[in-house]
Parts: structure tokens; sequence; C-alpha cells
């Protein structure tokens, strides 16, 4: 009994709440780009400073990198 009372006291709070919601109009969008892509395109300059910009190097200026696990 206590469950139902307490479950009709939040239902009854939870109603006064909404009464203080303004009534809108639904807003809705249609977008016809589901399933959208970007075309592939190779670039034709490589510039390998951008990919070793954040690599954790040695002193000498050697990549440091983990090992790998199936490597004895």
């Amino acid at each position: 009994m206590k469950v139902k009372k307490d479950a009709k006291k939040i239902l009854d709070e939870f109603s006064k709440a909404l009464e203080n919601i303004p009534k809108l109009d639904e807003t809705y969008y249609i977008v016809d780009n589901t399933n959208r892509t970007r075309p592939d395109v190779v670039s034709k300059t490589k510039n390998p400073t951008k990919l070793l910009k954040n690599a954790k190097t040695n002193e000498k200026g050697e990549i440091i990198v983990e090992r790998g696990k199936w490597v004895k």
C-alpha cells in the first residue's frame, strides 16, 4: 500500500510540474542526408610530419612504439 501511495504522490507532483510547461507545436526537420558519405580522395602529397607530430621519440629521434604481444 505504501508503494501505491508513493507512486500516486509522485505522479501527482509530476502532473503539476507538467502544467507549468508551455504547449508548443512540434518542431521537426526533414533532412535527406541519410547514408551520406564523402568521396574518396587520394592525396598526392604525403606529409609524414603531420603523422609523426604526436609520436614519442628517443634522444636519437627514433620512434618509440609498443612491442606487439604476439612477439616473443
